[in-house]
């Protein structure tokens, strides 16, 4: 036998006689094709997964056996897959601290497995550093959900199921076709004081139908469930029960819908809540059930059915995916190849049972911390925005418990694991090295700082043809669709008055140069006034005359005549600018973008680079240079491309039918191709990058959280 297979406190133990405790339950399942051992202790609630090899040990602890010889009955029985001295004495030491056997025991020898049990004393620290696991149990549900049981046999059938789906669906097609109203203006119409009252007194009911769902489900399959009480979720009192005793279930779906039945519940009260605030007239009754449907939808999806945080979700999915300890073991299997890879630990057995759960674990850890951290942050913001000081402390608290505890908890596993003894140095080095790698990424090394804005190809000023004056459309002079040269007589434009106007401007200047010539010879002073009257006469007749010639539109360049809806456009009166049509050139040059108001500065004052992508085109970046901003912030904006209704990445206005309005205000520049495009791509869509040179990923993520806390402060 190899050294490591030995123990040097093994001494201490060799003589103990452990004896399992009478109470507890013992069923056998099947994880991913193998056996395993489930231990239930109902006076806990707690639920204990062991393998084969340590129930063969468990299995004989009556008292009279030492753990010596139970330990060398295993090693005859297993020969090679038989467990280490020290993997039983930490087994005897999760036995000893979940009080599953009993032990006499010397002093020296209890202070031994105190110290290698640390289950119980983390999941305490735990407890105390998150908030939303300070539980206080109050009443022992097992007598009202026995009671009731008829309930979660006529829930959970299949008439019940079928029952449910109907509801839901009729639910999800109600919340449909009244999107718009039900969710405009969803975090100001949550946050008044009058709906937060409504939601504080919903909230509590609805999760506590929730926690009963679970109890019933529950006692469908058998199960007890003794305990029940508040738990405090982002300080907020809200009802639990344990329903951990049902983990003991042979079978795998009975377990998972005992931890889907508080999704279950939700949505079907949801949509209940739903259907019944779109036919009720506003007042008490609507905002209750609009609170009811948000609780039970919201929470549905980013919370208690969500798999990445450790609620109902991801015991669904830990029950169907069949890896208990899901997050425990995802968390483990990354530290085991950072010591095995980084530190050149020994290699030791990973976990996860096959190659399809290792890459569940490995893509679960990952997904499962930003997930929190996100949701973490994003509801700090959303009560910073009403709550300032509450919003702050709750976002540092996050930060404190995603980033600090576990770059805390990795520290000490480096400096005092004993797993890591024979590599410490390597192992402080590595650290060391990627702390310091981590801050100079960060704070230091340089990375591309970019913008991307949605454009599309747009035509120059002088291509469009707006009317010169008031008038109605007398009749196209050429053909819509036709090729012109500059100058080419396009639309007439015909005013009754104007003739009329310019005969009269005529007669004054006729009657004031009469008027001049008959003084000039007599009263010079009188005569300088007439002059005057000459001129300001004159200049009326160049008006009204100019007004005349603007009647007739010519092509400003040559090009393609295009005039949208030019069958309606003869007799209609047209109001002086308005925008009558265009006259394409051969070759465009010209983007218009939309950059949003976070970025604007940048776009303004540090574009060093513009790269333009055609959406239709095959893919090549153009070249191109930024010409000019159009002045002011607008939700229009001037094409449908831009928006989510027609293609392009910003989110539209959903009570704008027509898709031209956007959700924020968007600033708009022209950039200018460096050589030309085909007539045909006007209105093309476009994908534009400004550059804004290098900055560090610190100033970039510093420069992003600032804009969105003063975007959800309304600042």
């Amino acid at each position: 036998m190899a050294e490591s297979f030995f123990s040097s406190v093994w001494y201490r133990i060799v003589e103990l006689r452990p004896r399992l405790a009478p109470r507890v339950e013992v069923s056998r399942h099947r994880f991913r094709g193998r056996g395993w051992y489930v231990v239930h202790d109902p006076a806990t609630g707690r639920v204990h997964r062991f393998t084969p090899a340590a129930w063969l040990m468990i299995g004989r602890m009556t008292g009279r056996v030492s753990i010596d010889a139970l330990w060398r009955e295993a090693v005859e029985t297993l020969g090679e897959d038989a467990p280490s001295q020290d993997d039983v004495v930490r087994l005897l030491a999760q036995l000893h601290g979940a009080e599953l056997i009993r032990l006499d025991i010397a002093p020296e020898t209890a202070g031994l497995l105190e110290r290698l049990e640390n289950q119980t004393r983390s999941e305490r620290r735990q407890r105390l550093m998150n908030p939303l696991s300070i539980r206080i149990p109050i009443w022992n549900p097992d007598r009202f959900l026995t009671r009731t049981a008829w309930v979660g046999r006529a829930a959970f059938s299949r008439v019940g199921a079928v029952v449910w789906a109907l509801v839901v669906l009729a639910g999800a097609v109600t919340a449909g076709m009244n999107w718009p109203e039900l969710t405009g203006g969803l975090l100001d119409r949550v946050m008044t004081a009058q709906n937060l009252l409504v939601l504080w007194l919903a909230y509590p009911f609805v999760k506590a139908l929730h926690e009963l769902g679970h109890g019933w489900a529950a006692k469908r399959y058998g199960t007890e469930l003794r305990d029940m009480g508040i738990m405090f979720l982002m300080f907020f009192p809200v009802p639990y029960v344990d329903a951990s005793s049902a983990a003991a279930l042979p079978d795998k779906r009975q377990r998972a819908l005992v931890a889907a039945a508080g999704i279950v519940v939700e949505l079907f009260l949801a949509a209940l809540a739903v259907m019944a605030w779109a036919v009720l007239e506003p007042g008490l009754a609507r905002s209750v059930a609009f609170n009811v449907a948000l609780i039970g939808g919201v929470s549905t999806v980013l919370v208690n059915g969500n798999p990445l945080l450790r609620f109902d979700g991801y015991y669904v999915l830990s029950d169907l995916a069949e890896s208990p300890n899901l997050a425990q073991r995802a968390t483990r299997l990354w530290g085991r190849l950072a010591e095995r890879y980084l530190f050149g630990a020994p290699p030791e057995p990973l976990p996860g049972e096959d190659g399809r759960e290792r890459a569940l674990l490995l893509i679960y850890a990952p997904l499962a911390f930003v997930y929190r951290l996100l949701l973490s942050l994003s509801i700090a913001l959303i009560v910073a925005s009403k709550a300032f000081g509450l919003g702050i402390l709750l976002a540092i608290w996050s930060l404190f418990l995603s980033l600090v505890m576990p770059l805390f908890r990795i520290l000490k596993t480096v400096l005092s694991d004993g797993r890591l003894s024979k590599v410490r140095r390597r192992a402080v080095s590595v650290t060391a090295g990627g702390v310091a790698a981590a801050l100079a990424l960060v704070l230091a090394v340089p990375l591309p700082m970019s913008t991307l804005a949605e454009g599309v190809v747009w035509l120059p000023e002088r291509s469009e043809l707006r009317a010169g004056t008031d008038g109605f459309v007398e009749a196209l002079v050429a053909a819509p669709g036709a090729e012109v040269t500059a100058g080419a007589p396009l639309i007439r434009l015909t005013e009754p008055v104007i003739a009329t106007r310019i005969d009269l401007a005529q007669a004054r200047v006729d009657q004031a140069q009469a008027q001049y010539r008959a003084m000039l010879g007599n009263d010079r002073l009188r005569a300088a006034v007439l002059r005057e009257q000459v001129a300001e006469a004159g200049a009326q007749l160049a008006r009204q005359r100019d007004e005349r010639a603007r009647l007739d539109l010519v092509a400003p360049v040559a090009g393609r005549f295009v005039v949208p809806r030019a069958a309606d456009l003869p007799g209609r009166f047209v109001r002086r600018g308005e925008l009558l049509g265009h006259v394409i050139e051969p070759a465009l040059r010209r983007v218009r973008i939309a950059v949003p108001q976070e970025r604007v500065d940048l776009v303004r004052g540090d574009t060093r680079g513009v790269r333009v992508l055609l959406i239709a085109d095959s893919g090549e970046s153009l070249p191109a240079h930024l010409v000019r901003e159009v002045p002011a912030a607008a939700n229009r904006l001037p094409n449908r491309a831009f928006t989510s209704f027609g293609g392009g990445a910003i989110l539209a206005d959903p009570n704008d039918p027509e898709g031209m309005s956007a959700l924020e205000s968007q600033f708009l520049f022209d950039v200018e191709l460096d050589r030309d495009l085909p007539a045909g791509a006007f209105g093309s869509h476009a994908r534009v990058r400004l550059s804004h040179g290098w900055r560090p990923l610190g100033w970039q993520l510093y420069r992003k959280a600032r804009v969105v806390i003063l975007r959800r402060l309304d600042v």
